[in-house]
């Protein structure tokens, strides 16, 4: 009924809850590794993390932090 792959009797419930909490712990460590990474570009660049940010939120953060994992030609 729900898919040619998975039993008539399959629990999807238990399916739906494994695959929201993977999806929240996801978020988390990916909010967690950008925010570390401004914080310490904010560090080495001794000012606060809104002047890092500049006023662009969302997800501008996303190219500041891949930015940052580039490494730059000298």
């Amino acid at each position: 009924m729900f898919s040619s792959h998975i039993k008539f009797r399959h629990n999807i419930y238990r399916d739906a809850w494994i695959v929201s909490l993977m999806d929240t712990c996801t978020s988390l460590l990916a909010g967690l590794t950008i925010f570390a990474v401004l914080g310490n570009l904010a560090f080495i660049q001794g000012t606060d993390v809104s002047e890092v940010v500049k006023g662009g939120g969302g997800a501008g953060l996303e190219f500041i932090f891949f930015l940052m994992l580039m490494p730059s030609q000298v």
